[in-house]
């Protein structure tokens, strides 16, 4: 955070055997060290990046309404709107000057279309220029109306990207950020999947059902197990696992996004309240585990084991929403009267015991990522590729 510098004056009186020109000696001594302290607290807050990217111009699409460079500047994070426990306060504290081998560049990041539009940001195609070559990536970009909140939270999102996450073939992968910009804000900069949502790819092939996608669903749900368990060795907790939440690459590597830092205000899914504060997030009941459906503030890998058994159903039923006929109100009373979703068309008995698994009403009982890799693997007849790479034989 920027401190600024304050304007001191210094009232000498006259003390026997000090001399004008000794008062004045002091006196500029004093400024030099006032001065000095300065220098050294804004270079350890971070300060001047912020005093240095003022004289940056911004550089971005101007996409719609002209984005205007008088629009207010980034929060200041002393909001108390979230707990000083939560991982949100704690990621947004973090200053990314320790971070600059993420940071990018305004004028590198070039806004072209907006693919959609969240809660409090705007979800942006956008061309990343590195050195003579452009890369096709995603821009997370705050509304042009965000608040103090929406700014925070940016904020937490990357330095958990950018800290916590690491990189894996099956997690959808942080490039950078844009944090020296006046006119938008902290702007996140991801992995651009061209094939889209799972649940969206799994709807279109519903009606082209072929061995082909068949053997691409079970690649796709290994895929998912193999970047829950790398998240679940980070102590990372996904809590929103679902279709929706998984990316397609062209070649069809399937990319796990959605997930972050956590929160102490969700709060459960229900249209009926109207729209929640920007500092509450909503439970998706239909994937969340029994024990999570009034708060995921304790959720778990075995809570996310639970969304995972779901996110399969949804995968091997070709993108139909789970519990169709029932309204999310009913589900807690019918799951824990022992309640399941139905085998779907295209699970074989292997995938059905693995859901079933995920669904025990004791979370440990469930098993764990490791265990249902290891039985994904074992039905595919893994074995490792010369290359690295991974090949499948169905069995």
């Amino acid at each position: 955070m920027l401190s600024i510098p304050k304007q001191v004056s210094i009232t000498t009186m006259d003390a026997p055997g000090i001399g004008t020109g000794v008062i004045a000696g002091i006196s500029t001594g004093l400024g030099v060290v006032v001065v000095v302290a300065v220098v050294v607290v804004l270079r350890r807050t971070g300060g001047h990046r912020f005093l240095s990217s003022r004289r940056q111009p911004v550089e971005t699409a101007r996409i719609a309404n002209n984005l205007d460079p008088t629009r207010p500047r980034m929060a200041s994070f002393k909001n108390k709107s979230y707990a000083e426990d939560d991982d949100i306060y704690h990621y947004a504290s973090m200053p990314f000057s320790t971070l600059q081998a993420k940071e990018i560049a305004a004028d590198k990041l070039t806004l072209k279309k907006e693919i959609q539009s969240g809660r409090f940001a705007r979800i942006y195609k956008a061309s990343l220029k590195s050195g003579k070559t452009q890369q096709e990536v995603v821009a997370k970009v705050l509304k042009d109306t965000h608040d103090e909140d929406s700014a925070l939270l940016m904020m937490a999102k990357i330095n958990f990207a950018a800290t916590k996450v690491g990189e894996h073939r099956n997690v959808l992968n942080f490039i950078g950020a844009v944090v020296s910009n006046d006119a938008l804000g902290p702007v996140m900069v991801l992995e651009y999947c061209q094939n889209g949502q799972l649940d969206k790819w799994l709807n279109d092939k519903r009606r082209a059902m072929t061995t082909d996608v068949f053997d691409t669903i079970q690649t796709i749900t290994l895929g998912i197990s193999r970047g829950m368990e790398y998240l679940s060795k980070r102590q990372i907790v996904h809590r929103k696992l679902a279709a929706r939440n998984c990316l397609l690459t062209p070649e069809n590597d399937i990319k796990i996004s959605g997930f972050g830092p956590s929160s102490t205000e969700e709060v459960a899914e229900d249209n009926s309240k109207g729209k929640e504060s920007s500092s509450q997030d909503r439970i998706p009941i239909k994937w969340t585990a029994p024990e999570c459906l009034q708060s995921l503030k304790g959720a778990n890998e075995k809570s996310d084991i639970w969304s995972f058994g779901v996110t399969m159903w949804e995968i091997f039923s070709l993108g139909q929403t789970p519990y169709p006929d029932m309204r999310s109100r009913d589900l807690p009373i019918k799951l824990k009267n022992g309640y399941r979703l139905p085998n779907p068309e295209y699970a074989e008995e292997i995938h059905q015991d693995i859901m079933q698994g995920c669904w025990k009403q004791n979370p440990k009982e469930r098993p764990t990522f490791a265990i249902v890799v290891e039985k994904l693997e074992t039905s595919f007849g893994y074995r490792p590729g010369e290359s690295g790479e991974v090949y499948y034989t169905a069995t």
